[in-house]
């Protein structure tokens, strides 16, 4: 993930793979990863314009499964 935070240009798997995973666990852990929606958010937000497009369209659609899932405001 530092990696990532680094340089956001990669299509870096990993990465692709953390979000995948900690946003199907999101529903069972929404305690421990409620920080989850935001810190996604502020990912596209900041870095919108230079994400890999593979990588912005991994963050769009598990915001979708968030929200999907009930752990993620509309808003």
């Amino acid at each position: 993930m530092l990696s990532f935070r680094e340089n956001p240009v990669l299509n870096d798997f990993k990465v692709g793979g953390y979000i995948n995973f900690m946003c199907h666990l999101a529903d069972v852990m929404k305690k421990e990863l409620e920080f989850l929606p935001g810190e996604l958010i502020n990912i596209l937000e900041s870095h919108y314009n230079i994400l890999h497009p593979s990588v912005r369209l991994l963050i769009a659609q598990n915001l979708r499964l968030l929200r999907t899932k009930h752990v993620a405001s509309p808003l």
